[in-house]
Protein backbone atom coordinates (compact mmCIF):
# COMPACT_ATOMS: atom_id res chain seq x y z
CA UNK A 1 0.00 0.00 0.00
CA UNK A 2 1.57 3.19 -0.69
CA UNK A 3 0.14 6.12 1.33
CA UNK A 4 0.97 9.82 -0.43
CA UNK A 5 1.51 12.62 2.11
CA UNK A 6 1.34 16.58 1.82
CA UNK A 7 0.97 19.66 4.13
CA UNK A 8 -0.41 23.47 3.49
CA UNK A 9 -0.74 25.79 5.93
CA UNK A 10 -2.20 29.88 5.75
CA UNK A 11 -2.23 32.23 7.59
CA UNK A 12 -5.00 33.73 8.80
CA UNK A 13 -4.50 37.43 8.70
CA UNK A 14 -4.33 37.64 13.09
CA UNK A 15 -1.04 36.01 13.20
CA UNK A 16 -2.49 32.73 14.06
CA UNK A 17 -2.38 29.69 11.54
CA UNK A 18 -4.62 27.00 10.07
CA UNK A 19 -2.46 23.90 9.14
CA UNK A 20 -3.71 20.80 7.13
CA UNK A 21 -1.28 17.70 7.04
CA UNK A 22 -3.21 15.03 4.74
CA UNK A 23 -2.84 12.40 2.25
CA UNK A 24 -4.07 9.38 0.62
CA UNK A 25 -3.72 5.44 0.90
CA UNK A 26 -4.04 3.52 -2.17
CA UNK A 27 -3.14 -0.02 -3.49
CA UNK A 28 0.23 -0.66 -5.51
CA UNK A 29 -2.09 -1.94 -8.11
CA UNK A 30 -4.37 1.04 -8.42
CA UNK A 31 -1.78 3.26 -8.82
CA UNK A 32 -0.80 3.69 -12.41
CA UNK A 33 -4.44 4.14 -13.42
CA UNK A 34 -4.91 6.79 -10.93
CA UNK A 35 -1.67 8.86 -12.64
CA UNK A 36 -2.42 7.98 -16.02
CA UNK A 37 -6.21 9.63 -15.33
CA UNK A 38 -4.25 12.69 -13.57
CA UNK A 39 -1.93 12.93 -16.22
CA UNK A 40 -5.38 12.72 -18.89
CA UNK A 41 -7.39 15.11 -16.76
CA UNK A 42 -4.15 17.63 -16.78
CA UNK A 43 -3.80 17.29 -20.89
CA UNK A 44 -7.60 18.34 -20.82
CA UNK A 45 -8.28 21.39 -18.29
CA UNK A 46 -4.59 23.17 -19.20
CA UNK A 47 -3.37 25.01 -21.79
CA UNK A 48 0.23 26.59 -21.91
CA UNK A 49 -0.60 30.23 -22.15
CA UNK A 50 2.65 31.64 -23.99
CA UNK A 51 2.44 34.13 -26.64
CA UNK A 52 -1.91 34.55 -26.14
CA UNK A 53 -3.17 38.00 -26.59
CA UNK A 54 -4.99 39.11 -24.25
CA UNK A 55 -8.07 38.36 -25.74
CA UNK A 56 -7.12 35.11 -26.17
CA UNK A 57 -6.35 34.41 -22.77
CA UNK A 58 -9.90 35.24 -21.93
CA UNK A 59 -11.11 33.08 -23.86
CA UNK A 60 -9.48 30.56 -22.98
CA UNK A 61 -9.85 31.31 -19.40
CA UNK A 62 -13.40 30.04 -20.31
CA UNK A 63 -12.85 26.44 -20.83
CA UNK A 64 -9.08 25.89 -19.80
CA UNK A 65 -6.66 26.39 -16.75
CA UNK A 66 -3.94 28.92 -18.61
CA UNK A 67 -0.17 28.04 -17.16
CA UNK A 68 3.16 28.92 -17.95
CA UNK A 69 4.05 25.39 -17.89
CA UNK A 70 3.54 22.37 -19.98
CA UNK A 71 -0.32 20.86 -18.88
CA UNK A 72 0.92 17.45 -18.02
CA UNK A 73 3.93 19.56 -15.86
CA UNK A 74 1.00 22.09 -14.35
CA UNK A 75 0.73 22.13 -10.46
CA UNK A 76 -3.03 21.31 -9.09
CA UNK A 77 -3.39 23.88 -6.26
CA UNK A 78 -6.79 23.91 -4.79
CA UNK A 79 -6.45 28.02 -3.66
CA UNK A 80 -6.02 28.20 -7.87
CA UNK A 81 -8.67 25.60 -8.66
CA UNK A 82 -11.49 26.09 -6.13
CA UNK A 83 -11.62 30.11 -6.05
CA UNK A 84 -14.77 32.18 -5.31
CA UNK A 85 -14.86 33.29 -9.45
CA UNK A 86 -14.22 29.99 -10.35
CA UNK A 87 -17.90 28.75 -8.61
CA UNK A 88 -19.47 31.86 -9.48
CA UNK A 89 -18.86 30.91 -13.25
CA UNK A 90 -20.08 27.28 -12.81
CA UNK A 91 -23.12 28.39 -11.08
CA UNK A 92 -23.74 31.06 -13.74
CA UNK A 93 -22.60 29.30 -16.72
CA UNK A 94 -22.91 25.05 -15.28
CA UNK A 95 -18.90 25.02 -15.82
CA UNK A 96 -15.73 26.19 -14.90
CA UNK A 97 -12.57 24.17 -15.66
CA UNK A 98 -10.87 24.31 -12.17
CA UNK A 99 -14.34 22.86 -10.66
CA UNK A 100 -14.82 20.07 -13.43
CA UNK A 101 -11.24 19.38 -13.35
CA UNK A 102 -11.00 18.58 -9.31
CA UNK A 103 -14.62 16.41 -10.26
CA UNK A 104 -12.85 15.06 -12.87
CA UNK A 105 -10.15 14.22 -9.86
CA UNK A 106 -12.33 13.25 -7.32
CA UNK A 107 -14.11 10.51 -9.13
CA UNK A 108 -10.42 9.50 -10.14
CA UNK A 109 -9.48 8.70 -6.59
CA UNK A 110 -13.19 7.40 -6.03
CA UNK A 111 -12.33 4.91 -8.80
CA UNK A 112 -8.97 4.08 -7.59
CA UNK A 113 -10.57 2.99 -4.33
CA UNK A 114 -8.04 5.51 -2.13
CA UNK A 115 -9.17 5.70 1.49
CA UNK A 116 -7.74 9.84 2.78
CA UNK A 117 -6.35 11.13 6.21
CA UNK A 118 -5.96 14.51 7.74
CA UNK A 119 -5.44 16.28 10.46
CA UNK A 120 -6.21 20.40 10.77
CA UNK A 121 -4.59 22.12 13.67
CA UNK A 122 -4.19 25.84 14.55
CA UNK A 123 -0.72 26.52 16.37
CA UNK A 124 0.05 29.62 17.56
CA UNK A 125 3.71 29.94 15.96
CA UNK A 126 4.42 28.04 12.45
CA UNK A 127 7.71 27.26 13.94
CA UNK A 128 5.42 24.43 16.11
CA UNK A 129 4.83 22.65 12.70
CA UNK A 130 7.92 23.62 11.24
CA UNK A 131 11.13 23.33 13.45
CA UNK A 132 10.46 19.87 15.79
CA UNK A 133 12.97 19.39 18.17
CA UNK A 134 13.49 15.86 19.04
CA UNK A 135 10.17 14.33 18.86
CA UNK A 136 7.22 14.48 15.89
CA UNK A 137 4.77 17.31 15.92
CA UNK A 138 1.14 16.17 17.86
CA UNK A 139 -0.23 16.06 14.05
CA UNK A 140 2.35 14.02 12.57
CA UNK A 141 1.80 11.61 15.46
CA UNK A 142 -1.71 11.48 14.72
CA UNK A 143 -1.86 10.66 11.08
CA UNK A 144 0.19 8.07 11.43
CA UNK A 145 -2.36 6.84 14.30
CA UNK A 146 -4.76 6.86 11.58
CA UNK A 147 -2.48 5.08 8.54
CA UNK A 148 -1.89 2.51 11.17
CA UNK A 149 -5.28 1.61 12.34
CA UNK A 150 -6.23 1.70 8.56
CA UNK A 151 -3.84 -0.79 7.69
CA UNK A 152 -4.53 -3.20 10.95
CA UNK A 153 -8.16 -3.23 9.36
CA UNK A 154 -7.69 -2.86 6.01
CA UNK A 155 -4.81 -4.26 4.89
CA UNK A 156 -3.52 -6.26 7.99
CA UNK A 157 -1.25 -9.01 5.59
CA UNK A 158 0.47 -6.07 4.30
CA UNK A 159 2.78 -2.72 4.50
CA UNK A 160 2.64 0.73 4.13
CA UNK A 161 5.11 2.76 1.95
CA UNK A 162 4.77 6.42 3.38
CA UNK A 163 5.46 9.30 0.86
CA UNK A 164 5.80 12.55 1.69
CA UNK A 165 5.44 15.41 -0.12
CA UNK A 166 8.97 17.66 -0.13
CA UNK A 167 8.91 19.56 -2.54
CA UNK A 168 8.21 22.63 -0.52
CA UNK A 169 10.66 21.83 1.92
CA UNK A 170 12.67 24.95 1.13
CA UNK A 171 9.59 27.11 0.64
CA UNK A 172 9.24 26.01 4.17
CA UNK A 173 12.68 27.25 5.29
CA UNK A 174 12.38 30.47 3.81
CA UNK A 175 8.83 31.04 5.42
CA UNK A 176 10.59 29.68 9.03
CA UNK A 177 13.34 32.08 8.55
CA UNK A 178 11.17 34.98 7.51
CA UNK A 179 8.43 34.08 10.60
CA UNK A 180 11.09 34.25 13.59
Amino acid sequence: MLVFLDESYEEEGNGKFRYAYAGFGIDERQYRGLTAAVYQAKLLYFQQDQGFSDEERREARKTKILTGDLPERAEMKATKLLTAKQAEHYAQHGNAPGIELSLKLLDALAEAQVTVFGVLATPEKIQAIQNPSLHLPLHFVRLFERIENWMQEQHPDKMAIIVPDTIHEVINLQSLRKNR
